[in-house]
Order: C-alpha cells, then structure tokens, then sequence
C-alpha cells in the first residue's frame, strides 16, 4: 500500500497558557506531502518540565523509527514497542533526581507499507474520518477516569465533559514508573482517497463535540489550510495549549499483499462505547427543553449514577402534545414521582456500593498549583489485561472473565482514586511546605553571614582609624624652621639659626 498525502496541517497554539508544553513531529512548518511519521504529545498539567516531557519523548520515538525502521516496508509492533522502550529510557534520563514532576501523552500514526498503525497513552486522541460518507471510523479510547465512571454507568456522555475529575488520567508516560505504560496499537487498512486523519491534544477537545468536527473537516467549500483555521478559531477560547495534526489522503495505491495485513480498526471502533451511545441523541434532544432540562441538572446532581435509568425513562419524561390542560397538570406531578423513585433508588445504591471497600496505597499524582482545575493525576492502569512482554495492549483483545467481576474490580479502582485524593493533595502541600521553610531557613542564614562579614569589616576599618589616632605627634621639618605642636594643641616656630 503506497499513500500520496496533502501537505499536512499542523496546529500548536499556546492558547490560555502561560507557557507551551504540547509537542508535534514534525515540528511547526517542516511536515510535507512525503512525511509518513506524525506524532502529538501533552506534557501533563501544567508542572514542571511538562513540556521536557513531551519533547523527550516525540524526538526518541521518531528518531528511533526513522533511523532504524524502513517505512517503505511494513512496521511491526515489535519495533514500535523497541520504540517506545527507548522513550522511556530517555525519561529515565531527563529526571535523574527521580522527581518524578513531568509527564505526557502521546499520539502517534505512521504510515507504512502494511497500512496505518495508530497508537495512543493517555487522553490525548486520534479519529479517522470519511467525510464521503459522514461516518468516524475510528477514535481512540481516552485512558480517563471519566471514560472508566461513564463505561460503569456511573455518569452520563455528556457529564465527562463537566466532571471535576475531566482532567485525571489512568495511563501516562513517566520516568522511573515501576510498571512502564502501555500503548493502544490499531491496525488500519481501509484508508480511502479523500478521508482524513486527525490527531490532537485534549485542549483541541475541550469545547468541541465530534459532530461539530465532522461538520468542519467534511466541508467541500473549505480548503485543508481553512479547515485548520476553523480549527483553531473554534477552540481558542479553550483553557489549554492546542495542538494538532490534520492529514488528508490524496491517493491510495494497493497492492497485492493488502489483504493479509491485519485490520482491527473495526473491532476497536466498536469497542469504544462513547462513539457508540445509542441514548447520546437523545440525552442531547432532552436537554434542550427547558422545563425538563431543569429537572435533569438537580437530578443528576443527586444521582450520578443512574445514566441508564434515566435515558430508559426519558420517552415519559418528555413533555406531552398540548391537547388539554389537564394533561399538564398530571404531567408535572408525574415527573415530580419519577424523580423521587430514582433519587431514592440511587442513594440505596450509592450507600451499599461504599460498604467494604479496600483501602488502597494511592499512586502518584500531580497537581497543578497555578489552574486547580486542571488536574493530572496518574495511575497504574489495573483495568487492562496483561499483555505478554510487549510495551502495548492491541485493540482485538479476546473478552474479559466476567462483566460483574471486572465491573466491581473498576468500581474497587474509582472509589480507590477518589477516597486517596485528598490524602495525596495533602502530601504534596506539606512536601511544598517544607521545602518553602528549607528555602527560607537558607536565605536567613545567608543574610546573616553577609551582616556577619560587613560588620566585621566596618571593625578593622574602625580599628585602622583608631590606631593612627593614637599614633605620637611628630615634628614636621621645613626648610630651617623646626615647628613644635604642643600638648595643649599651641604652636611654636624656632628657627634653627643660633642666636635667633
């Protein structure tokens, strides 16, 4: 399979940031129409050397790759995860105090001779789009708190968007982890004349829903150049830096050994339950009705975890056809019931799901002092299968034991985050604490042997003074005049010549 690309369109925009942490390969204004390596990365939350993070890790992977993988012939996945291996080490190398303050995200596609391989950690994402047929192909599966409660049925599609957890991440590249994160591999085979690839950082996401891109990148008016414009321009009121690959596909060639390469972007797209919600439409439609919009918000407040119950029971929720106004009078007071049974069974819930729950050691989190809310927190993902020895979990994996036992085991690992945060926030003040008495305790001390040394120095010079005071009055000769100073501070002029 050979590719004739457009030239691609990159975006890194340092939007509402003090400073950029995002990384693209290639960098800004050097990809081409033959670039076949594209690689976007998120250094986490705003601490510090996120962006070293990101940097260290976008330059191993594609130096590592383009130096020893020919892309003229297929990639496999074991030189991807050598790939992978050698950012990590390179990680391990840009903290060698083992501080443990950076990390990223990292979105990669390469194109090859065998297709597409597409690989993700974290919540940075990739899509792959048609718009000849309006359909998303392809998205990548956030590896995010919010993605694990929203699978459980703990919170709806359209409040991942306003948790206050948005921002924590289950997977992430750091230095020095125990147990290295894995990537998401997908295989992709279909790629047609005319569709587009799109990679980007979270803070391209943050107010735009995959409809509105879809609207953008499908336009026949636009070019790819106007398409990257809208782009931004739709996102720059967002709090995060913004950055982006947009890649357009001119022209495939296939060939004869097409067929056996492996193809599981179908299985990965059906996997991802979020670009599959049969009830998303619908919540939407709801929402825009404002007497029932009213009732939703205090009920969710109250009872995040029934999504289902409540997209089951929207058809009776909805207002009724205006025939009379005695259909009005019941209807209030049948929504009015409706909420109270689902609150009520939803606290029932809530209280007997927080019995017996394990404590846990917390993992390592991150928190941003300068924006609270946005907040990286990292930790061993726990939800995937183990992989043999490779650096990545493939998307067609067989299925899991059972749903209840991986379905309690996630809940274990939620409840788990959300009970340690507090704890960890606390050791991370306390840890910040200390150091601002350290820095102070030094600064005093330094002040002090400054006043030390320029008291002692205004002593000798003192001393200096002092001492040619004291010294013996001396006559002064001049010419043949002998003066004498006397001790009452009199001056008497004798001339040397006798008889004067």
């Amino acid at each position: 399979m050979k590719y004739k690309l457009y030239l691609p369109q990159a975006i890194n925009e340092m939007g509402n940031r003090k400073n950029q942490e995002d990384t693209i390969f290639p960098v800004l204004g050097e990809a081409t129409a033959d670039s076949r390596l594209f690689i976007v990365c998120d250094g986490m939350g705003g601490y510090e050397k996120g962006e070293v993070a990101s940097d260290t890790v976008a330059r191993a992977i594609s130096d590592y790759l383009l130096r020893h993988c020919n892309l003229d012939e297929p990639l496999s996945d074991h030189a991807f995860g050598a790939a992978l291996a050698a950012a990590f080490d390179a990680l391990d190398e840009a903290d060698p105090q083992r501080q443990n303050l950076m990390g990223t995200t990292l979105t990669m596609l390469c194109f090859h001779r065998g297709g597409c391989l597409a690989a993700h950690i974290g919540d940075s994402r990739i899509y792959h789009l048609r718009p000849a047929t309006g359909d998303i192909l392809y998205r990548s599966r956030d590896h995010s708190l919010v993605q694990q409660l929203y699978e459980m049925g703990e919170i709806s599609y359209h409040q991942m968007k306003t948790s206050p957890k948005k921002n924590v991440v289950t997977r992430a590249m750091q230095p020095h982890q125990d147990t290295r994160s894995k990537a998401d591999l997908v295989h992709i085979t279909d790629i047609r004349p005319g569709d587009y690839f799109y990679m980007c950082t979270d803070g391209m996401l943050e107010l735009m829903e995959d409809e509105e891109l879809m609207r953008i990148v499908g336009d026949k008016n636009t070019t790819d150049e106007q398409k990257k414009q809208q782009l931004i321009e739709a996102t720059q009121h967002n709090s995060d830096n913004h950055s982006a690959y947009l890649i357009h596909i001119e022209r495939v060639e296939n060939e004869e050994n097409d067929s056996l390469q492996l193809n599981d972007e179908a299985q990965a797209r059906a996997a991802n339950k979020a670009l599959n919600d049969p009830f998303k439409d619908q919540i939407e439609e709801m929402e825009e009705e404002p007497a029932v919009t009213t009732i939703r918000q205090g009920t969710q407040q109250s009872q995040p975890t029934q999504r289902p119950q409540q997209a089951q029971q929207a058809p009776r929720r909805r207002p009724a056809p205006k025939k009379s106004s005695g259909g009005k009078k019941l209807l209030v007071p049948l929504i009015i019931v409706l909420v109270a049974i689902l609150t009520g069974f939803t606290l029932f819930n809530l209280l007997g799901q927080k019995k017996d729950v394990p404590p846990k050691t917390p993992d390592t989190e991150i928190t941003d002092d300068n924006n609270n809310q946005d907040r990286v927190e990292f930790q061993k993902d726990d939800l995937k299968e183990k992989s043999g020895s490779s650096d990545y979990f493939p998307a067609n994996k067989g299925k899991t034991k059972g749903k209840s036992e991986t379905r309690d085991k996630q809940t274990d690992d939620v409840n788990d985050i959300i009970k340690n945060s507090k704890q960890r926030d606390d050791e991370k003040k306390r840890a910040e604490k200390e150091k601002a008495e350290k820095e102070e305790k030094a600064q005093y001390e330094k002040e002090k042997e400054e006043t030390k040394q320029k008291a002692q120095q205004a002593k000798e010079q003192a001393d200096k003074v002092l001492e040619k005071a004291k010294k013996p009055k001396q006559e002064t000769p001049q010419s043949d005049k002998t003066i004498h100073i006397g001790n009452d501070g009199s001056v008497k002029v004798e001339n040397k010549t006798e008889g004067q």
